[in-house]
Formats: structure tokens, C-alpha cells, sequence
């Protein structure tokens, strides 16, 4: 529904600042990937989503041993 509105890209930059405060990181990177799979690439344009991919980065992106 957000997409339709005129202020889209401030709801998607408020829906991933709530994403990085959850105390179970896990749950911010479920909501996350939900709202990717609704959005799609224009979420990977805001300045917000670089923000939360750095703070939880850790959790979704991981380094192959011996690779």
C-alpha cells in the first residue's frame, strides 16, 4: 500500500529504522526480506537500507571457509 503513496520512500525509511531496533535482530531481518520481496530494488536505493545492512550485516551475509 505504501508504494502508491506519495511519501513511499519515507514509510519504507521508517519500516527500516523499526527493522534495526528490534531486540531480536532476527526478527528486523525478517521483516526485511519481507518488505524486499513486496518492494524489490528500488528498497536497495535508500540511504536507510544501507544503514540497516551494515548494522546487521553479520546476520545475512557470511564468509565461505577455505573459499
Amino acid at each position: 500500500q505504501a508504494q502508491s503513496r506519495s511519501d513511499a520512500k519515507d514509510v519504507l525509511a521508517n519500516i527500516l529504522r523499526y527493522a534495526r531496533r528490534f531486540p531480536q535482530r532476527e526478527m528486523g531481518v525478517m521483516l526485511v526480506a519481507d518488505l524486499q520481496r513486496s518492494v524489490g530494488v528500488p528498497l536497495y536505493g535508500l540511504p536507510e537500507f544501507g544503514e540497516w545492512a551494515n548494522a546487521l550485516g553479520d546476520l545475512v551475509l557470511c564468509e565461505r571457509q577455505g573459499a
